[in-house]
């Protein structure tokens, strides 16, 4: 018969093991380039529905983030010029 107290952990055990799976991060990371193959810097990269979750590319273009599960990132670049 099962004895239900003493398959506790392993039952415990077996549902993270189901359902871990399905709420990992990814890590995505990359060099951002112009046309001219040049890396662009200060390009933002975001969680396209959560955009407090996000990365600047730095000197080098390079960026990495840290990416929930099926979500999809944007890419986007502000130009903007100030004048007197």
């Amino acid at each position: 018969m099962f004895s239900s107290q003493k398959h506790i952990p392993f039952l415990i055990f077996l549902w993270f093991c189901l359902f871990s799976g399905y709420s990992q991060n990814a890590t995505v990371s990359g060099i951002v380039k112009a046309t001219d193959g040049e890396p662009m810097e200060g390009i933002t990269i975001a969680v396209l529905e959560d955009a407090k979750i996000s990365a600047i590319s730095d000197a080098k273009g390079r960026y990495s983030i840290e990416v929930p599960a099926n979500k999809d990132l944007t890419v986007a670049f502000y130009n903007i010029n100030f004048k007197q």
